[in-house]
């Protein structure tokens, strides 16, 4: 079986120069959580449907989150729950395990960091 990668992430970021994924969304500066996560789901179901995985590794960056020092998007609290919700409803319900990797997250204050990398790891605990 072939290895899909799909990658999604702020345009104008570090490495200026990125390596090319099999699908690669990039992003304004500062999108918010309801058009990212529509964007992410579009794209997921897309995938699925098409590449039909065996398994996901999702990787879980909290360096989206609004308060993050390097990240530069607009995601709250709530929209980073709703993203693992999507990944869930996108996966999970269709019986494709996903597997979390918790990445990046350099908040402001490191306790908002914690507690994405906290959530998330909560939200697939029990599936």
């Amino acid at each position: 079986r072939k290895i899909y990668c799909f990658s999604i992430l702020k345009e104008k970021n570090y490495p200026l120069i990125k390596d090319s994924s099999d699908r690669d969304i990039p992003l304004k500066d500062s999108i918010g959580g309801r058009e990212y996560n529509a964007i992410l789901r579009k794209n997921l179901i897309q995938i699925r449907d098409e590449f039909l995985p065996d398994l996901v590794i999702y990787v879980a960056g909290a360096d989206v989150y609004e308060k993050d020092k390097l990240g530069g998007l607009s995601l709250t609290m709530e929209d980073l729950k709703e993203r693992d919700r999507v990944i869930k409803e996108e996966f999970i319900d269709f019986k494709i395990p996903v597997g979390v990797v918790l990445a990046g997250g350099y908040a402001m204050d490191i306790k908002d960091t914690v507690e994405i990398h906290a959530s998330t790891a909560i939200a697939f605990l029990n599936d």
